[in-house]
């Protein structure tokens, strides 16, 4: 979903005066410093793009920007975009990209959801746009507006399959919420078949489908998805906790433990996932009289109670 700034840049090669090649080769140059992470000669480097007025100068704060992101700068891609901003008033491209680096650590932000619904609105045929934007609406419970800008993204052409992915999924997120069942399956159902056939399966994708149908006690379909997931991704812990819960369910203790195990071993868990799984092993243990085990379990459920 990230903008494709090696085809931008080739679109801009196009012949054109001997001035604005110059100027496409200094972006050619800064998109090869940005595929190496090197970010640092960038300002200098487009330093005249970014001051001058002309076709070159939204790209050069974007590949700027780009730059920082992928290397983990991201204050430094804010910095950059409002200063594009100040030069560019109204852009709906450094709006939205302004947007998205805002998001992961101010997504309640009133600011973030105004700069992504006006890029949407500016461009309604940039399926990007939209689903960021339906991101945001997602996050601050505005689920009618996450369900309309996905809808819009998935009728776009152009749509890889993990783009899709992603939309279907975030899209049955929010059916899912207004308790939408069916829509809210149809979504999931559609997310899980390209996540099937993908060549880099994604295991928290495929969760959130197992996890909605335990919740609407389709157990036998979610196990499927679970064994899917441990079969593909067996480091992926959620699948693990979730499949130790089914089977304490079920009164397969030993199963459970070891699942439950697996679960801490792995990865991807979340601290209310990490607490569960110990807690879940503080009973099993007790009730298989691993005493040592389950007093140990429980002790780290004490040490971690001030953290909840």
């Amino acid at each position: 979903m990230v903008c494709n700034l090696l085809i931008l840049a080739a679109v801009l090669l196009i012949v054109q005066p001997a001035h604005a090649q110059t100027e496409n080769s200094t972006l050619a140059e800064g998109f090869q410093l940005m595929r190496a992470g090197n970010c640092a000669p960038l300002p200098e480097l487009l330093g005249p793009l970014l001051a001058a007025k002309g076709p070159n100068q939204e790209p050069a704060y974007r590949l700027v920007s780009d730059c920082y992101i992928r290397t983990g700068q991201t204050q430094q891609a804010i910095t950059v975009l409002r200063e594009g901003l100040q030069r560019i008033p109204d852009s709906p491209l450094l709006e939205r990209s302004l947007g998205e680096a805002l998001l992961r650590d101010h997504p309640d932000s009133t600011e973030v959801g105004q700069l992504l619904e006006k890029a949407a609105s500016a461009l309604p045929g940039d399926p990007e746009s939209h689903h960021f934007y339906a991101q945001w609406a997602y996050l601050n419970n505005r689920e009618p507006v996450c369900i309309a800008e996905e809808k819009r993204a998935l009728n776009l052409s152009g749509l890889n399959d993990t783009a899709r992915l992603q939309m279907h999924t975030l899209k049955g997120l929010c059916e899912d919420r207004l308790n939408q069942t069916q829509a809210a399956q149809a979504d999931f159902e559609q997310s899980n078949r390209l996540n099937e056939n993908s060549s880099s399966f994604d295991p928290a994708t495929a969760f959130q489908y197992a996890d909605f149908l335990t919740r609407r006690n389709q157990d036998a379909k979610a196990q499927q998805i679970l064994d899917e997931i441990i079969r593909k991704s067996p480091q992926y812990g959620p699948a693990h906790l979730s499949k130790a819960k089914y089977l304490d369910r079920k009164g397969e203790r030993d199963k459970a433990i070891v699942q439950a195990e697996q679960a801490l071993a792995g990865q991807g868990s979340d601290a209310d996932g990490i607490r569960a799984a110990h807690v879940l092993l503080a009973r099993l243990y007790f009730a298989a009289g691993r005493t040592a085990q389950a007093e140990r379990e429980q002790q780290w459920v004490i040490a971690h109670s001030g953290n909840q």
